[in-house]
């Protein structure tokens, strides 16, 4: 039986809040795109925040044979530059173009290089990064592999799909708990998102033998979030044999929830076991935004 004592002398609602100071979206020149920029803006108006719109576009040319002159290399050098800067003015443009439609401080922060990188050394400057799902078969030139940065970023990451079936804020979420450290990264990245919501579903699928266990974890992270002013209950989800990512999923629609909240396995986690197929199966299958954390 658990021994609570009030001893602290400041009660868990009068605590600071945690925000988002500084809400980082990845912007693509498309409608998508752009859906996904008013979203940020959204979510940073929520919390009195900024938006920092960010975007890389490669400048290299193509590798090429060793006939290739010194002055024909040196045209493509330039006509590729000349291209990748072209493209992160229309990006910049149709972000102001969403910019001024609307209230709130938005920074520009594109520039040409490497995609991966550009997001990378500017991340340093926001609470969280807002991309959306990959699509092999849509990506742009710019597009960012979200199982890549969860292992190379320290912040986490809000997974926007084309078309989410609701929005994230004000409406209900659902904690997908393993007990694991990026789980519990997750949990703490998303308390601005979770204190939003109209109410939190802390669940964890387990097996048979694993279900007692399961209930005092999920239990343990609800009276958690409670603390922080969360309103949240807690769920056991017996495994039904069919993956797990696939079982979050299926809860989450059944609670119409805006949003998921996991920890996340990078590449090499995704192809050996159980926590790896999770992280693959929302990364690329949450018909809702996707808080993650490595």
């Amino acid at each position: 039986m658990r021994d609570v004592r009030r001893c602290d002398l400041l009660s868990a609602h009068r605590r600071p809040a945690m925000n988002y100071s500084s809400v980082m979206v990845h912007v693509e020149d498309n409608e998508v795109g752009m859906a996904r920029v008013r979203l940020a803006a959204d979510i940073a108006a929520r919390f009195g925040g900024r938006v920092l719109g960010v975007m890389g576009s490669p400048t290299e040319a193509p590798a090429t044979d060793g006939d290739t002159s010194g002055a024909m290399l040196g045209e493509a050098a330039t006509l590729y530059q000349d291209i990748g800067a072209t493209r992160v003015n229309r990006a910049e443009a149709a972000f102001w173009e969403v910019a001024n439609a609307t209230t709130g401080r938005f920074e520009w922060r594109g520039r040409t290089g490497c995609p991966r990188e550009v997001v990378i050394q500017t991340l340093r400057a926001a609470d969280i990064l807002m991309l959306g799902q990959r699509r092999v078969e849509t990506a742009s030139i710019e597009a960012l592999d979200p199982a890549d940065l969860l292992m190379a970023t320290g912040r986490p990451l809000l997974i926007a799909p084309s078309h989410p079936e609701r929005g994230p804020i004000g409406e209900a979420a659902v904690v997908a708990w393993t007990d694991s450290p990026e789980a519990q990264r997750a949990v703490l990245g998303a308390l601005p998102m979770l204190k939003s919501a109209s109410g939190v579903h802390v669940i964890e699928i387990a097996a048979e033998g694993a279900l007692s266990g399961a209930k005092v974890r999920t239990a343990d992270v609800a009276d958690y979030l409670g603390t922080h002013g969360v309103v949240a209950s807690a769920h056991v989800v017996r495994s039904d044999g069919s993956a797990r990512g696939e079982q979050i999923i299926r809860f989450a629609q059944t609670a119409r929830a805006g949003l998921i909240v996991a920890g996340g396995s990078g590449h090499a986690q995704m192809r050996d076991g159980a926590s790896g197929g999770v992280t693959h199966d929302l990364l690329i299958g949450a018909p809702v935004c996707l808080i993650v954390s490595h």
